[in-house]
């Protein structure tokens, strides 16, 4: 045969080879079977279970021969073919190979993500760098040239890593992979290096897409520089890293100066709970900021004039699929501003971001949507519009009912609008038909996890006004219904009876519940922002009440910030705000903006106070703050009260915001290193205990914990 003819040859067998093998990958979901040298998976990873479940993947190599010296093997390897001088050990990256490149030859270094050994002469391998992945072919003739070669090949690993000198060549047309960018070509080598051969046990192999073998999510945290090399990972990090400079582009080209502000602060009474820093002073501690709030401020008064910085801030609470315990935002301040020229500046930022990561075309300026307005349309003040079910108010069709549950919670407004009694009510279209009993019984739990008794469910799937609590109302009241709900066969509505805030909590989480089981169910189509055909609603709720109450059944309830204690009060509510009396005060809205997209609240801010006198006012006569709390603003109130000028900023959640760029369903798949539940690293098994010297050095001892919180070792 001609040297062409026995090419198409091996090429035809490596063909059924590969096409056999994916079959056998999505029959028994088993990692590349060993023909000699692959080692079978004999279990699975669990999606529940936090201990590990799997046989791992026996990588192991023979043991190094006696001869080698372990300084010898500590010595970076490099190929003949690379000059000594030369900077890198590649001439080139795995991803970067096209058609254009046929005939070079070419060094690569990176991972043996496959390989798969066809008869006696021929070996398919793909190797992987931080920029893609090509195949590479080595191959042994008759005369046994190359059977050195392909002998130390057998010996290899997964995921170990190498260094390989060859040609780039077509591959014939029906060999051509369209999946990989690097598909029309291969690496035909001619001599391999073993920079790093894989020892010991892997507990999973990244270059197995999670979708057809699941590794569960602690035993990614807990092997991370594993995780890091699956693409998905790769392509986040990097997404991240494309962004973040896009952000700096943006806010420089507007004027701003990126200023790092520090990370260990002084302990204040805001917000959420702090991590403490122990001090060698004694009875001294240090605090992580929770934001850069009152640093920004300061800067303000420094004259910086704008200001931004991707900055890491720190809160000790409980953990969400968006939450951590310490995250990064996207944070600025601006002096003598509006909240117009706030709007602006975040419309043009976010336009650009989506354009840069996704592609996409962000319309501006974003609709703008009072707080009351949010909630009571949608249950929520981070409302998705993508789809409807809104909220109705059908108070005055059941005030009067005979139906006690609904008529009895019909009551007069009190001093807060949230505390008025009403009947509340939302239709789900044509989603009764397509839930089962149990489903809707989980409705139940739903609204009693959001704080409410429960919720009156009406299915129309015959003739709802005649069954259950329903056909007690009279044919008025169930005309009116039917209308104001726009009532239908198949048709889910739901009631809320009480307090008003509580009706909007309730179904404003039903609503969003419902819209994942229509999705579910094939009855609503709402695809990812990020997805084909997906949409990203983009929206500013604006006039929040300057402060709520702790308790809103209570008209003499303590009041506390909405958002912030620094947040300005609209400039015609300020008579109001320095009145002195309470019903006054509770009626004062802050210059308080929150940009939402798709139900999620990306970043917040305000306009501040940058008066002493009114500053003072807020800590004392509304707030009650004792002179002690008082005093740890000391150098805010000083700094206020030496020509401070008018200024605001806001914070964009730059984990939160990455998420939704990738569609990842958590923010730990867009961050490094993140945090599992608990605040708890497992690859580092931190938080870690100390020895008692060195709390003792600290003036600190081990006593138990009176938090309910606190988990005791």
């Amino acid at each position: 045969r001609t040297p062409v003819a026995s090419m198409r040859r091996l090429h035809t067998i490596a063909l059924h080879a590969r096409r056999q093998l994916t079959t056998d990958l999505r029959q028994s979901h088993h990692v590349l079977r060993r023909t000699p040298f692959v080692a079978t998976r004999t279990r699975t990873y669990s999606s529940t279970n936090t201990t590990e479940q799997t046989s791992p993947i026996h990588n192991s190599p023979p043991p190094p021969s006696s001869s080698t010296s372990l300084s010898a093997r500590a010595s970076i390897p490099r190929l003949a073919s690379l000059p000594p001088d030369s900077p890198f050990l590649r001439t080139t990256t795995c991803g970067s190979l096209t058609a254009a490149d046929v005939g070079k030859t070419v060094v690569l270094s990176g991972w043996v993500s496959s390989y798969r050994l066809v008869g006696s002469e021929l070996l398919f391998m793909v190797l992987r760098d931080a920029y893609g992945e090509i195949q590479t072919v080595i191959e042994a003739t008759s005369s046994g040239e190359n059977a050195a070669l392909l002998a130390k090949a057998k010996s290899l690993t997964l995921e170990s890593v190498l260094q390989v000198e060859g040609t780039i060549r077509r591959r014939p047309a029906s060999m051509i992979n369209p999946a990989m960018p690097t598909g029309e070509v291969e690496l035909v080598a001619t001599d391999i290096i073993i920079l790093n051969n894989v020892m010991g046990t892997l507990p999973f192999l990244p270059s197995i897409p999670l979708s057809t073998f699941h590794v569960n999510e602690d035993s990614r945290l807990k092997y991370r520089y594993l995780d890091l090399r699956r693409p998905e990972m790769q392509r986040n990090l990097r997404l991240r890293s494309k962004v973040s400079m896009t952000v700096r582009q943006v806010m420089v080209g507007e004027g701003f100066v990126e200023v790092e502000t520090p990370t260990l602060f002084r302990p204040t009474p805001e917000g959420a709970r702090e991590f403490l820093v122990p001090t060698r002073h004694p009875q001294k501690f240090y605090s992580l900021p929770q934001s850069p709030q009152q640093y920004k401020q300061l800067l303000m008064v420094g004259g910086i004039d704008k200001y931004f910085q991707l900055a890491r801030c720190y809160r000790d609470e409980d953990l969400r699929a968006d939450r951590q315990p310490e995250f990064t935002q996207i944070d600025l301040e601006m002096s003598f501003v509006t909240c117009e020229g706030i709007y602006a500046l975040i419309e043009k930022l976010i336009a650009n971001i989506w354009s840069v990561a996704l592609g996409r075309t962000v319309p501006t300026p974003f609709p703008r949507m009072t707080y009351r307005e949010a909630l009571s349309r949608f249950g929520s003040d981070k409302p998705d519009t993508r789809f409807g079910m809104e909220l109705q108010d059908v108070s005055h069709i059941l005030k009067s009912s005979k139906v006690s549950i609904f008529s009895s919670a019909v009551t007069p407004p009190k001093a807060y609008p949230e505390a008025e009694g009403c009947v509340l009510a939302l239709n789900a279209k044509a989603l009764s038909q397509s839930l089962s009993s149990t489903e809707v019984d989980s409705l139940q739990d739903e609204a009693r996890r959001a704080g409410g008794k429960g919720v009156v469910v009406m299915r129309a799937d015959k003739d709802p006004m005649r069954t259950g609590v329903f056909k007690h109302l009279t044919d008025t009241e169930r005309s009116e219904l039917r209308s104001a709900l726009n009532i239908e066969q198949g048709d889910l509505a739901l009631f809320v009876a009480g307090p008003r805030h509580i009706g909007e909590a309730v179904l404003g989480r039903l609503r969003t519940v419902c819209m994942g089981m229509a999705v579910k169910k094939g009855v609503m189509t709402l695809p990812r922002g990020d997805e084909p055909g997906g949409k990203f609603n983009f929206m500013w709720v604006v006039d929040f009440p300057l402060f709520s109450p702790s308790d809103v059944q209570n008209d003499t309830s303590p009041l506390v910030s909405t958002h912030h204690p620094f947040t300005a009060p609209h400039r015609e509510d300020i008579g109001l705000l320095m009145s002195g009396d309470y019903d006054s005060i509770r009626k004062v809205r802050g210059l308080h903006y929150d940009c939402v997209v798709n139900g999620v609240e990306l970043g917040g801010g305000s306009i501040r106070v940058h008066d002493h006198d009114v500053q003072m006012h807020i800590f004392r006569s509304v707030l009650g703050l004792t002179p002690t709390m008082t005093h740890r603003f000391h150098h805010l109130l000083s700094a206020l009260a030496s020509g401070c000028p008018p200024h605001g900023g806001l914070a964009l959640g730059f984990d939160r915001m990455m998420a939704m760029l990738t569609g990842s369903e958590s923010i730990r798949d867009v961050i490094a290193f993140p945090k599992m539940g608990g605040g708890v690293e497992p690859m580092t098994n931190s938080p870690a205990p100390v020895e008692e010297a060195e709390l003792a050095a600290l003036g600190l001892q081990n006593v138990p914990s009176t938090d309910p919180a606190y988990k005791q070792p």
